[in-house]
Formats: structure tokens, sequence, C-alpha cells
């Protein structure tokens, strides 16, 4: 068997995947909102970066957040259910398969940082400015890499070593962290053995175990699911088997009868508040452009804020349009088609009102009513041109 090879295929039909759905999901309307969002972002952190003062904590906030990401270190394996069967007598000519999964990892997972780091270093600069992007990506990035190498070793253990590793880890790394951005060498240097230290134990204990391949599949089926997750939030995704869930305490949000004319609009409502994440999507967009929406600081960028979340929230909910399509009861219902589409509207146009209502309540708070009669009043024009020009176009289209 020839693993190098057999990693090229995979990766090859990983990279189909992805660029399937990563087609739909950076598609040119939700560009340009991006655009929107960096750029009011970028110039809002900007001056929000002329008022901190000189003892603010930018390196505790650097040593909290950019530990998350370091921590988190899983390797990209693209096992297949069948592989623990067929691929396991095989597991010692496997090295070359996972090296390259561990090497594809980490530049993945290093872009990510190098983003993070970006937006997170004009915040440190203007406090400290002890150590240059350089130099503290390269520090971050070796501590990635042994974070990686590490979490793959203790793949092969069970019990109390897989659970309190992520947690060691953290407090590791970020320690570690915030004694470097401080110019505190002497601690670093420690710090920094302990962890070498603790990868050779690990390693000298694990060498010569084997692999744990049903976990090692698990893990990877889960960091699929979480991209299809993601990307079904855009599009329909075929491979993602949603969950129902019977939510009892959200029933008094439910329509409790139904008749000829409203049943399309019974079913949308259940299956939006019992199927998938559609329900939950909602609330953390809401939750999220209420607390951007309250952290700005001119009312223009607040109502650009509440108008953007209920696009994304809108945009994102599409799929649920055709979530029950393939049920055979729903084509044999005795209504015309375009009944089905007026249902869809009318119950996205209430999510998106009660939304609205909630992202205009920011206002309140910071007593500006004539805003928020502002912000309900052209919400609900937006809402009214968006299911019209918009909403209703995609549906018919397709």
């Amino acid at each position: 068997m020839n693993s190098q090879k057999l990693w090229n295929e995979r990766f090859q039909g990983h990279l189909k995947d992805y660029q399937k759905y990563l087609r739909y999901m950076f598609n040119d309307h939700l560009l340009i909102v991006l655009l929107f969002v960096i750029a009011g972002g970028a110039l809002q952190y900007q001056a929000w970066l002329q008022t901190i003062e000189a003892d603010f904590p930018a390196a505790v906030i650097l040593a909290v957040i950019l530990p998350l990401l370091i921590t988190r270190s899983r390797t990209a394996t693209f096992l297949h259910e069948a592989d623990q069967a067929f691929l396991l007598p095989a597991e010692t000519r496997m090295r070359t398969y996972f090296w390259r999964s561990g090497i594809y990892s980490f530049i993945i997972q290093s872009i990510a940082l190098m983003v993070l780091l970006f937006v997170l270093f004009p915040m440190y600069s203007q406090v400290d400015g002890l150590q240059s992007y350089i130099t503290i990506l390269l520090f971050i990035l070796v501590l990635k890499a042994m974070n990686l190498w590490l979490r793959w070793m203790v793949m092969k253990e069970r019990g109390a070593v897989r659970t309190y590793s992520p947690i060691v880890r953290y407090l590791v790394n970020a320690t570690v962290l915030y004694f470097y951005l401080e110019a505190e060498y002497i601690f670093t240097i420690i710090l920094f053995i302990i962890l070498v230290i603790l990868i050779t134990v690990v390693y000298t204990n694990t060498r010569n175990k084997l692999l744990k391949w049903d976990e090692l599949i698990q893990d990877d089926t889960q960091r699929t699911y979480q991209f299809y997750r993601f990307a079904n939030m855009f599009t329909d995704v075929p491979k993602l088997k949603s969950r129902v869930k019977r939510r009892r305490i959200l029933d008094f949000l439910l329509p409790a009868k139904t008749v000829k004319n409203n049943g399309y609009l019974y079913l949308f409502s259940r299956t939006y508040v019992r199927y998938g994440d559609y329900f939950g999507l909602t609330i953390r967009l809401s939750v999220i452009g209420f607390l951007v929406s309250f952290l700005l600081e001119t009312e223009w960028s607040m109502l650009a804020a509440t108008f953007i979340t209920i696009y994304l929230t809108g945009f994102q909910l599409v799929p649920l349009f055709k979530q029950n399509a393939h049920l055979l009861w729903v084509r044999l219902y005795p209504v015309q088609a375009k009944v089905r589409i007026q249902s869809f509207i009318r119950f996205l146009t209430t999510v998106l009102l009660v939304q609205l209502i909630i992202l205009s309540s920011v206002f309140l708070l910071h007593q500006k009513w004539v805003f928020f009669a502002i912000s309900v009043i052209a919400g609900y024009l937006f809402i009214f041109f968006f299911m019209k020009h918009y909403i209703e176009k995609r549906i018919q289209k397709g």
C-alpha cells in the first residue's frame, strides 16, 4: 500500500468537497456584506485604539485569546469509517500519511493564528510594543507545532490524560505567552522547558502504543461535521445529518392550530424550532448583532450593524424552505405551490421582525428614542424589500 498516494487521493477529495461549498458560501452578496463589516469594524477598532490607556492589559488579553487557537490542535486525517477495518493492519506503513496530515493541519491552523494576531497586535503595540509581530508569530507557531504533536500522542491514551490534556496545555500556553509578551525571558524559558519535558514524557509513554482508530475516525468526522454545519447556513448540505429535538419549552412560540391556508406556516414554524440549528443560529446572530451594536459609538453604525445582522439571518434561513421538500405528503398537500412560498415569506418576515425589535432595543438602552423609532421603521422597510426583491426571487429560481 502506498500511503503517500492514498493521502493525495484523500486530500484531493477533501479539497473538491470544500471548494464546492465555499463557492456558495462566499458569493457576491456575502462578500459585499463582509467588506462593509470589515471596513466598519476596522474604523471602529482604530478609533478605540486611540482611547486606551497605558495601563491597559493588552498582554493579558493576547495571552488569553491566542492560546484558544494554539491549544485547539486537531489533526485532519481524512479517515473514513471503513479504514478501521482495512487500514488498521497497515498502521506501521501509515507514518507518511499521518505526517502529511500533521503538516497540512499545521499550515491551516497557522493561517488562522496569523489572522488573529494581525487583528490583536495593534492593541498590544499601542500599549507595550515590547515584541514585534514577526517574533510573536514565530513564537506562537512554535507553540502550535508542539501542541499539535502533543495532542497527536495523547490521542493514543484514554481516561484522565485525554480529559485534562487540553486544560493543562491551555494554562501552560497562556502563561508562557504572557511572560514572553512582557519580555520576562527567564520565566519564559523555564515554562518552555516544562512544556518540552511534558512532550518528552508523553512521547516516551506512547511511542510503542497503537493508535485509537475509532477515536481518530470520530475526531475527523466531528471536524468535517462542523464545516458542513457552517456551510449549511448558506446552502443545502446533503451529507449533513441534522437532529430533531422536541424543545417543549418553545411550544408557546408555535401556532396551536392549523387550517387549510396555513399548513405550511405550521410546518415551517415547527421545523425552525425543532430541526437542526436554525433556531440556535438566529439566537447566536441576534446576540452577536446586539453586542456589536451596543459597543458601537455612532447611531448610524449601530443601524448598519442591525441591518447587516437581519440580512445575514434571512440569508442563512433560506435553506429551511427546502428542508421538507423530499417528504411525499408535503408534495401531495392540496394547496397551490404559491401558498408554500407565501407561507415561508410570512414566516421569515415574522422571525426577522422579532429580531428587528430585539436589535433596535439597544437604542433604548442608550436612551436614543428617536433612533429607536428610525431603526424600527427603516428596518421594517428593509425587511419588506429584502423579502420581495431577494428572498422571494431566490426561492422561485430554485
